[in-house]
């Protein structure tokens, strides 16, 4: 009889180490405060235009998600549901209030936050839809036109 291992075309199999085919990483933490958090059932009122959905738009947060970009998806009390709507462009009725009294406190930063705006030409604002600078469609119109008078 023959050794283990002998026969090549049989080899022995070594012992298997066993090892954890993961790192033991935490998880990542929230980067925004509790208390800027909105939980599920909030009522929350749209800050900004977004692509199907006008400025003051009321809905519900139905779905929260996200680690570190914490996104919400809101039941619309017009009808529609969207999803991935950052915090930025959402705000509780309270917060609303809040601003509109403290308006006299914030009117001077915004001021010249807006002058800021101002200053470098607009060059972010855009009239579309998709938000793409007016600049960036005024460029390709120009490029249309340069290649039409080529060919």
């Amino acid at each position: 009889m023959e050794a283990a291992g002998s026969n090549p075309a049989f080899p022995t199999i070594a012992v298997l180490v066993k090892r954890s085919t993961t790192l033991p990483i935490p998880m990542a933490a929230k980067t925004a405060p509790a208390s800027d958090l909105l939980k599920v059932g909030t009522r929350v009122v749209l800050t900004e235009d977004i692509t199907s959905m006008p400025s003051g738009s009321t809905g519900k947060v139905v779905f929260v998600n996200g680690l570190q970009w914490i996104r919400y998806w809101v039941h619309f009390d017009s009808g529609p549901r969207l999803g991935q709507i950052g915090r930025g462009k959402l705000s509780t009725p309270e917060e609303l209030l809040e601003k509109a009294s403290g308006g006299a406190k914030t009117a001077g930063a915004g001021a010249g936050s807006a002058e800021a705006a101002a200053g470098d030409g607009g060059a972010k604002t855009s009239s579309n839809a998709f938000g793409v600078p007016d600049y960036l469609i005024e460029r390709s119109a120009n490029a249309r036109v340069r290649l039409a008078a080529k060919g």
